[in-house]
């Protein structure tokens, strides 16, 4: 089978039996995939490692060593300290390897899969006239079968993700923002942002809470600051008002958290009762919504250009506050006003 071939039936197989849609998982799959062939100079993989294949060569005819469960059992072993760091990789890298020879088993020769036992050769199906020849119809048939799993198998492993996943390989905002649409309310989601300051254009590179989803933009804030400061991060040629412009970012689960949404309407009540009623032992508290206030000419809020404002202000009187993932702290220079309001309060537990 051609190279491609080999690739496409590792880094399938490794998709579907691993269960990963990562790329770098998918990566060594197909790596993999290519080392059985190291049995002879004159694949592709035979002449990056000219010195072992030609080795190999001499001591071992085409498809008998390498292409056996004996050579798979003993790229497991050499692989087995790839466990330590992560068991996907590990088993990318098994699973690839055994597709790459077995693949082989389809065409007309087929593969000693049994070595040391040369006698008994490993050839499917048993009809030879249906068996495939390299660079065939027949093989670009089944490449096109493989591509067709691979993409099922993504899709599945993405949970319908696969754009996302896309997105994710390119450092894109809209990536993040849909993993947060999707696992925000059960696992906090981590953003590692390269960019700058939009106001001093300072660089900076660091990990952020994804607060709340703004549009194709995240609300962020630093990482294991509970009361920080929050910015709303975006792309600099689609983000006007971001305080952090992102040149790149990745995205990744972290804890665990239980999260309860609930709906505030009320009529004519002091601001500092309604807050009273927010507060929940051991919750973080984000508030979104509109609040009107009467009589409330004396009232401003203090506007910052370096960070993302959760309180809005707007009217002379009659003031309108529009919120945005503010907390009942935000809301404290109107405890003492009376108003009426319509909010979508979430609480946000972290799960112990």
């Amino acid at each position: 089978m051609m190279a491609k071939t080999h690739a496409l039936f590792g880094v399938a197989a490794g998709s579907l039996l691993v269960g990963t849609a990562d790329p770098f998982c998918l990566g060594v799959a197909a790596v993999a995939s290519q080392l059985p062939d190291a049995d002879t100079s004159k694949s592709i993989i035979g002449r990056i490692l000219f010195p072992i294949s030609r080795l190999l060569e001499k001591r071992f005819p085409h498809r008998t060593l390498t292409h056996s469960f004996l050579a798979t059992m003993l790229i497991a072993a050499i692989a087995w300290p790839l466990r330590w760091h992560s068991p996907q990789l590990w088993k990318a890298a098994l699973w690839g390897y055994f597709f790459g020879w077995f693949a082989d088993a389809f065409t007309r020769a087929g593969v000693a899969a049994f070595y040391p036992l040369t006698s008994a050769r490993l050839v499917i199906p048993a009809n030879p006239r249906l068996r495939m020849q390299t660079g065939s119809k027949a093989e670009y048939i089944v490449i096109l079968l493989l591509i067709g799993v691979l993409a099922a198998s993504l899709h599945l492993n993405t949970k319908g993700g696969l754009m996302r996943t896309l997105t994710m390989a390119l450092g894109r905002s809209e990536s993040l923002v849909k993993l947060y649409q999707a696992e925000g309310a059960r696992r906090r989601v981590i953003a590692d942002i390269q960019g700058r300051f939009a106001a001093s254009n300072v660089p900076l590179h660091g990990s952020y809470d994804v607060i709340e989803a703004s549009g194709e933009n995240l609300i962020v804030r630093a990482v294991g600051e509970k009361d920080g400061v929050l910015y709303l991060a975006g792309h600099a040629q689609e983000c006007a008002s971001c305080q952090i412009l992102i040149e790149r970012v990745k995205g990744a689960l972290g804890a665990a958290v239980t999260t309860v949404t609930r709906e505030l309407r009320f009529e004519d009540r002091k601001i500092g009762d309604v807050l009273d009623s927010l507060r929940a032992d051991g919750a973080e508290i984000r508030i979104s919504g509109e609040i009107i206030l009467d009589d409330a000419d004396l009232l401003s809020w203090p506007i910052s250009l370096q960070r993302f404002n959760p309180v809005t202000v707007s009217g002379a009187s009659t003031k309108t506050l529009k919120l945005q993932a503010a907390t009942p702290a935000d809301l404290e220079r109107a405890a003492d006003y009376f108003g009426r309001g319509q909010l979508l309060v979430r609480e946000v537990r972290d799960v112990r």
